[in-house]
Order: structure tokens, then C-alpha cells, then sequence
């Protein structure tokens, strides 16, 4: 629930995403004050516990940066096949016309009617993982308006097997659109993140204890920084919803060249 309405709102990305390392910071600071003392944690155990500290960063900007590089990837599938979806739409509906009988007239109304759903409809369902009812009923008029179709001659049954296949075209289009909806970066990497993100925590918590004053500046900066990076993943995680998702942009755009 928290990572779903962080995903939403960037402002609380970027909120939690200060002020959640400062809480941990601090928190395991003020527990190893309690539990060592000062004089425990020597020059050696200090530069041992850097070293830690900057192999554990390492590590994590490579988990960091695999799962930037699937999220973008995802994005751009899907805005891939959004586009693709659109021009098969576009290209549907000017063979009805060319086709031009009352049947392919009627079935254009249809397919009229379900591309708007999709932006009206369906497109607030797939923010949250579904699909429309609506959108489906609409598509099923469509090929059943295109199957009464009824070619008289040569041209019109070559127009007839056009539409067919782009008919089915539509439809898988939809159907992987609707797929798309569940990508997502896989949870090993996310659970791999937190894991980091504890441990680079725990490690800067304990150096704060006997820190020089530019330790206790750079280390809560650093920690920040690291979190901000990771904030990222959230508002990139998820093509339709987030922060930065793909809109419905590409479909209305066909809608409004025909």
C-alpha cells in the first residue's frame, strides 16, 4: 500500500526518500551508542567499516542499475506496442471505409466507439492492473459487425480478408496491452535493494558513533543520494501507473486523425 501511493505521487517519492535514511541513520547510530562505547571503535575498524561501506555502495549501484535498465525497457515495450496497437486502429477503420457498405460502416461505428473506451474506460481500469467490462463488450460487437460483412465481388473479398486480419490484429493488440500491465521489475531485485539499502545504513550508523564532523555531514548526504536513486526505481516501476506512466496519448491521436 505505501509503495502504491508513493508510485503516485512524486513528491512523496522524493519526501520518504530523505527522510527515511535520516530516521535509519540515526536510529542505528543511537543504538550502538548504547550498546559500544566511544573508545571501542579504533582507526583500523574505521577504515575496515569505509571500505565496507563503499563495496556495499558498489554493489548496490550495480542492483540499482539492472533493475533501472528492465524498468526502462518495460516502458519502452510497452510504449512500443501502444503505438503499434494505435496504427493498427487507424488502419482498420480506413479499409471499413474503403470497404464502404453498410455493414463495414456499421462496424466502423463500433470500432469508433471502442477506441474511445479505451482511452475513457479501460485506461483507468490498467492504472490499477485491470480491464474494462465496457472495452470487451465493445470489441465483441466489432467482430461480430465485421463478421456480417458480406462481399459481393473480387475487390470486396480481398477488402474482406484485409479487415479480418486487421480485426485480429486489434484484438491481440488489446490483449497485450492488457498484459503489459502486469510488468514489473522482478521482486528479487527489489528484496536484493532493501536488503543493500539496511546493511549501507547499519554500516554508516556505526561510523557515526565516533564520526569526525565531515563523516556526520557526507554519510547522511550519501545515504540520501542512495535513496533517491532507489525512489527512482518506484516511479519507473509499472508502465501505466506511477508518477511517470505511459499515456493514452497515441490513441486519442488516432481517434483524431480519422
Amino acid at each position: 500500500m505505501i509503495i502504491s501511493f508513493l508510485s503516485n505521487h512524486m513528491w512523496a517519492v522524493i519526501l520518504f526518500s530523505v527522510l527515511e535514511p535520516l530516521f535509519f541513520l540515526y536510529l542505528f547510530s543511537f543504538i550502538f551508542k548504547k550498546v559500544f562505547n566511544s573508545e571501542d571503535l579504533r582507526e583500523s575498524d574505521e577504515s575496515f567499516l569505509i571500505s565496507t561501506l563503499g563495496g556495499l555502495i558498489t554493489l548496490a549501484c550495480i542492483v540499482i542499475g539492472f533493475a533501472y535498465s528492465i524498468a526502462i525497457t518495460n516502458l519502452n515495450q510497452a510504449d512500443s506496442d501502444l503505438f503499434r496497437e494505435a496504427t493498427k486502429i487507424v488502419a482498420l477503420e480506413r479499409l471499413l471505409k474503403v470497404e464502404g457498405s453498410p455493414q463495414a460502416l456499421e462496424a466502423k461505428k463500433h470500432l469508433d466507439a471502442y477506441g474511445a473506451s479505451i482511452v475513457h474506460d479501460e485506461w483507468p481500469e490498467m492504472v490499477k492492473g485491470g480491464y474494462s467490462e465496457k472495452t470487451s463488450k465493445l470489441i465483441r460487437q466489432l467482430t461480430a459487425s465485421i463478421n456480417l460483412i458480406e462481399p459481393v465481388n473480387k475487390k470486396q473479398e480481398g477488402l474482406f480478408t484485409q479487415i479480418m486480419d486487421a480485426s485480429t490484429e486489434v484484438q491481440h493488440s488489446r490483449t497485450q496491452r492488457i498484459l503489459n500491465t502486469s510488468m514489473s521489475i522482478p521482486q528479487v531485485f527489489i528484496g536484493l535493494t532493501c536488503v543493500l539499502m539496511v546493511l549501507v545504513y547499519l554500516v554508516s550508523g556505526v561510523l557515526l558513533t565516533n564520526g569526525s564532523r565531515m563523516l556526520k555531514i557526507a554519510l547522511p548526504l550519501q545515504a540520501c543520494l542512495f535513496s533517491l536513486f532507489v525512489g527512482g526505481i518506484v516511479l519507473l516501476d509499472g508502465p501505466y501507473a506511477g508518477s511517470m506512466p505511459i499515456t493514452a496519448e497515441p490513441i486519442l491521436k488516432a481517434l483524431g486523425a480519422n
